[in-house]
């Protein structure tokens, strides 16, 4: 069975809560997930930023006219996130609809990396491959 460890993308950079908006959206766009965990000084996780609260922000017209905007303001304070021992199997049926497509990774309250939606559907692939050589 492959758990989430196995599989978490441990080399993001995640957002602070004081980092200005615009700035934010760069790294948004430069990791290549839709939206990037936001964590406090001791890198626990405090909330989740994603490229569609970006998008909201930047159409309401106030993203060049207002740019004392920073990820605290926008961020979902509350993020679902999953644990190093869970399975890829429970995390698929989680990600199901409209759930989040990329969760973090948090182990004692600190952001260990992210798994996506295209992490898991990888770890599936494998998982029905190796069963089907067995």
């Amino acid at each position: 069975m492959i758990v989430v460890k196995d599989i978490v993308r441990r080399n993001i950079t995640p957002l602070s809560v004081d980092l200005m908006l615009a700035e934010a959206v760069e790294r948004i766009i430069a990791s290549g997930l839709i939206g990037l965990p936001v964590v406090n000084s001791e890198r626990r996780l405090v909330g989740f930023l994603s490229e569609q609260d970006c998008i909201a922000q930047m159409l309401s017209g106030t993203y060049h006219s207002d740019s004392r905007k920073v990820v605290a303001d926008l961020m979902h304070r509350e993020p679902l996130f999953v644990t190093p021992e869970e399975s890829v199997i429970d995390i698929a049926q989680r990600m199901q609809g409209n759930k989040p497509k990329v969760y973090p990774v948090i182990q004692e309250y600190e952001l260990l990396g992210v798994i996506s939606r295209k992490d898991v559907l990888k770890a599936l692939s494998e998982m029905i491959k190796s069963v089907s050589f067995a």
